[in-house]
């Protein structure tokens, strides 16, 4: 079965993150039918913390949706609309963008939701040390708020990337009067679609939902009240979807079928993440062979790739040598056929980089995330003399291996994100799957070109730039995609993010 019964996601450049996971209990709900019905929820771990300024660490996402209201809701296919913002507009040169809000809005606690929280909410995410997503602020100089209902961003460079951020952490409203309370981590203040209610909330266990009544869109949440429980054996989810516990559950392959004779109706993320090894020594610290990109390549060359998704994957996925996903402004159709299966040339390559020997390496095994696909990268890898040796590794000890910077070659089921996250998480020099630091100055142009892109179009020229030069200095070696698969039961609609790896309160619904 396909690596990852969970979508195990670099969300943020400090964080491995599980995506959230959500359903509804047959018992109280009668399947959600959202007539005042309870909605109840299920995350595989409980969240790091609940202040705006940490949004994307752990599986915090789906909760912080219902919590802070955002100026801009990011759809399912990655669309991105109007929310707490009536709509924004961008000056000819692209350095400043006026926010228009929603008049008449209020926090849970009755301030004022206006531009000057809007502003002291930015302002706080800016000098958060501590922010994970810090990056997706750097463009944000000066803010201005001429009225209660305008913000204006006066930008120190373009950034195409602002507006979409916007649906995500940018996007969070925070209270300002409560910046300073002990308790923002634990019992935040926000004015979303739904209030926590403390009073029957267990940290760390249960979290319990009221649904906020004077939201403005408060007609397009179906659901009264929600009720997020932590489970954290996938096993134990799909069982409590089968047994009427949960309305929505995510799928291994290896449920996906049997989902399916149950009459659940079942929908996917097709390109949630990257089953890939991950040639993190490029510059030969720990491993001189990594270094050579004949060895790289090498490596990029031992995969049957079409074989490891009929075999192990079930047919589902997709085989690719890219580092990005085929939805996604970074991908490159011209490089799909970078690497084919060719051991021979593999071999010739090694030993023209005098490298024939090989050499060792050890990778952490984690049960469900790494176990059904060591044999064949164990084998695959032989073929150049490459031998591995598999280290038991404790799915809580991973985010200290791989950013320990001690694994000079590894497989893991990377999440994909929207391009910036992608980059931030996968090759910037602090990137969570850089750990070795690894750059050029090839690189740093082509990054610095991103960052400095006027337009979408210009985005995505340097995106696809930048994906040209990780397939060619072969920084990756890629096999397949893996899909998002989720079970949902009758009266309940999810419809999951296709691009960003994040969820949302709207992308559950109840059935019409």
């Amino acid at each position: 079965m396909f690596a990852a019964q969970r979508v195990v996601a670099a969300v943020a450049v400090a964080a491995v993150a599980a995506l959230g996971l959500a359903g509804c209990s047959a018992a109280d709900t009668g399947a959600g039918s959202g007539s005042g019905k309870t909605l109840n929820l299920s995350l595989n771990g409980a969240p790091a913390s609940l202040d705006f300024t940490q949004f994307g660490t752990g599986t915090n996402p789906l909760l912080m949706s219902m919590i802070y209201d955002r100026l801009a809701y990011s759809a399912p296919d990655g669309s991105v609309h109007p929310q707490a913002a009536t709509g924004w507009k961008y000056s000819k040169n692209n350095t400043v963008l006026t926010i228009t809000l929603r008049s008449g809005m209020k926090f849970s606690n009755g301030d004022p939701v206006n531009a000057a929280a809007v502003k002291g909410t930015l302002e706080r995410q800016k000098a958060t040390k501590t922010n994970v997503r810090l990056a997706e602020f750097g463009a944000i100089g000066t803010i201005d708020t001429p009225n209660d209902t305008t913000v204006v961003l006066n930008l120190t460079h373009p950034d195409p990337n602002l507006v979409t951020n916007l649906g995500s952490n940018v996007g969070l409203i925070g209270d300002p009067s409560t910046f300073t309370s002990s308790d923002i981590a634990t019992d935040p203040v926000g004015s979303g679609p739904y209030t926590m209610d403390m009073s029957q909330t267990v940290p760390n266990t249960k979290y319990v939902f009221t649904k906020n009544t004077d939201y403005w869109d408060a007609k397009q949440m179906d659901f009264p009240k929600v009720v997020v429980t932590v489970i954290t054996d996938p096993t134990a989810t799909f069982n409590a979807l089968r047994s009427g516990q949960l309305d929505v559950a995510p799928l291994s392959i290896d449920q996906l079928s049997e989902a399916k004779k149950a009459g659940f109706t079942v929908s996917q993320a097709p390109y949630a993440q990257l089953g890939t090894i991950l040639i993190a020594d490029r510059a030969g610290k720990d491993i001189p062979a990594l270094g050579d990109l004949r060895v790289r390549q090498a490596i990029n060359m031992v995969f049957d790739r079409a074989a490891i998704v009929s075999s192990l994957g079930h047919g589902v996925g997709e085989p690719t040598v890219q580092p990005f996903q085929p939805n996604s402004t970074g991908f490159v159709k011209s490089k799909s056929d970078a690497y084919t299966y060719d051991v021979k040339k593999a071999k010739s390559l090694m030993a023209e980089a005098g490298y024939q020997n090989g050499f060792s390496v050890t990778m952490p095994s984690v049960e469900g995330n790494t176990t059904a696909y060591e044999p064949t990268i164990t084998q695959a890898l032989a073929q150049i003399n490459i031998k591995v040796t598999w280290e038991t590794t404790p799915f809580s000890q991973i985010v200290q291996k791989i950013t320990s910077g001690t694994m000079p070659l590894y497989y893991w089921p990377v999440g994909w994100n929207n391009m910036p996250t992608n980059l931030d998480v996968m090759v910037r020099p602090d990137g969570f799957f850089n750990a070795y630091k690894s750059s050029t100055p090839e690189m740093q142009k082509l990054l610095a070109a991103a960052d400095s892109a006027a337009t979408q179009a210009d985005a995505t020229t340097a995106y696809q730039n930048i994906a040209k030069y990780l397939v060619d200095q072969a920084w990756f070696a890629p096999m397949f995609t893996v899909p998002n698969l989720y079970g949902a039961a009758k009266g309940v609609v999810y419809k999951p993010q296709q691009i960003d790896l994040t969820d949302n309160i709207r992308y559950y619904s109840a059935a019409e």
